[in-house]
């Protein structure tokens, strides 16, 4: 016998192939908490084969013992609240095969440990399952979802929830296919065997600890690393790589980006750094990437020049910069990076084979150098020009280049020097030196060059011109050819002995 608006209580036997119950109060209810039908703590009822519909479904306080299976719970009133199970810890009750339909949350878990599997959930639902605490097991069930914008299929909150062998589907790009916020907790091992049948479900985490949705189907047999965001770590490798299959799938962590210098970057000065990017699908979040690296001569890597592994960690896409003791031989030079996440069991990704690796190459300066005299007979105490001419053949620009000057053994300086056609070559410095090989410095004389500079007497004191045999001229850029501060002649006049 039902009225409506009464409070029902069963200790024993049950509802079976009881037709349609209609009411808008509450159905299995804890006494303290809702009014309408009350399943008695302690019962072994069964609720089997029954239409429950416009109502607010809450089951609480049954023992294990009880069952409610074949159901459906229908709820299409615009403001119906939600199908509720908990919060009482001891409710390890068995829902099976049931049908959950209403379009507020078809299902809602604040508490307990219930089981339920087997069944329909929100087939025309905003939000097919909440799970706000404990710690239930759902399995085998199929949660479906009308892509409200903004909401999600799955919902968890608080609780540590045991989700496994589900169908999850109804999501797009509008809408989330799992989000994961609170105090919910997702061990390893809780979440897997989940088949998300749609394609690119998107999933968000906001929670302190690592979220780990291993062996799952993410709508394709590569998961889109852009379909995982929020704060929390992320750990969504190994994959099922088909619907409802059951092959493992992962990929060793070797992609390397963003790499400077550019390979096949030519340089006219040692090397003595790489800067590069860590990739690697599977992770969102947290810093479990680690890098090795091996630099060569040749493309096979025989006999690496340098060759080390990086013990930080660094997040999917962080940026890493590897110093190494300066390349300053010119040649090509190889180097190619490996990957490795901590928090994975495949361990370290292999060098990539070629075309895998980036080159540089340092390079001498390949300037065009002349020296040309202005006489090439003169008498003691005549004047004598010698004119060093340079040109820069190249299709890129040099920095801080340096010519050499020797000083004949039968000449003094006398104390001039001269650039000409020198434009566009930021600053010029002339160091005069006593000896051949550049050691013992006299004096030096820093300006920018105009097109026909003369420039003053270099700072050495007259009486030690005669002393000067050498001078060095540092240019700070040299252009490229068929530009403006390409080439330039240097001018130093002497007194033949």
């Amino acid at each position: 016998l039902w009225l409506a608006g009464s409070t029902v209580e069963m200790t024993t036997g049950g509802i079976t192939n009881s037709g349609t119950f209609t009411s808008n109060t509450d159905v299995f209810r804890s006494a303290s908490t809702w009014s309408g039908f009350t399943l008695a703590s302690g019962s072994s009822s069964q609720i089997t084969n029954t239409t429950i519909s416009n109502a607010t479904i809450g089951i609480t306080d049954q023992s294990s013992s009880a069952n409610v299976a074949n159901c459906t719970f229908s709820s299409f009133g615009l403001n119906t609240t939600v199908n509720r199970i908990g919060p009482n810890a001891t409710n390890s009750n068995k829902y099976t095969s049931n049908k959950y339909q209403t379009q507020a949350a078809a299902l809602e878990i604040t508490g307990g440990s219930p089981v339920v599997s087997s069944s329909t959930f929100g087939q025309a639902a905003a939000r097919p399952l909440t799970i706000s605490g404990g710690s239930p097991q759902l399995t085998n069930n199929s949660f479906s979802f009308n892509n409200t914008a903004g909401g999600s299929a799955v919902y968890i909150s608080g609780g540590t929830p045991v989700f496994q062998n589900n169908t999850v589907s109804g999501y797009s790009s509008s809408s989330y296919a799992l989000n994961i916020s609170g105090s919910a907790s997702i061990p390893a091992g809780n979440f897997l065997n989940n088949n998300f049948s749609a394609a690119n479900p998107r999933v968000t985490a906001g929670v302190g600890s690592v979220v780990k949705l291993e062996n799952n189907y993410w709508g394709a047999a590569k998961p889109s690393t852009a379909n995982f965001s929020g704060t929390a770590e992320i750990d969504y490798e190994p994959w099922r790589n088909a619907s409802g299959g059951s092959t493992e799938a992962r990929e060793v962590p070797q992609a390397v980006f963003n790499i400077t210098p550019a390979s096949g970057t030519i340089f006219t000065s040692g090397v003595s750094s790489v800067n590069f990017s860590l990739e690697d699908l599977g992770y969102h979040n947290g810093t479990p990437l680690q890098y090795g690296i091996q630099i060569a001569n040749n493309a096979n890597f025989t006999s690496p020049l340098h060759s080390s592994r990086s013990g930080a960690a660094y997040p999917r896409g962080g940026a890493a910069t590897h110093t190494f003791s300066a390349i300053n031989t010119p040649g090509t030079y190889y180097w190619r990076v490996s990957v490795n996440n901590t928090t994975d069991t495949a361990g370290w990704g292999a060098y990539p084979p070629a075309p895998g690796y980036f080159t540089f190459s340092i390079r001498d300066s390949q300037i065009n150098l002349t020296l040309a005299a202005s006489k090439t007979q003169a008498s003691a105490g005549e004047q004598v020009n010698y004119t060093l001419n340079f040109d820069n053949p190249e299709s890129f620009a040099f920095s801080n280049v340096k010519l050499t000057a020797i000083l004949p053994d039968d000449v003094y300086w006398n104390g001039t020097v001269q650039l000409s056609n020198m434009q566009a070559m930021g600053s010029v410095t002339v160091q005069a030196y006593a000896d051949l090989n550049g050691t013992q410095a006299l004096g030096s004389y820093t300006g920018v060059p105009g097109s026909n500079s003369f420039i003053p007497p270099v700072s050495v004191p007259e009486a030690d011109n005669h002393r000067v045999r050498r001078f060095d001229v540092t240019i700070t850029t040299l252009s490229a050819s068929g530009s403006g501060g390409s080439s330039g002649a240097f001018t130093y006049q002497t007194l033949v002995k």
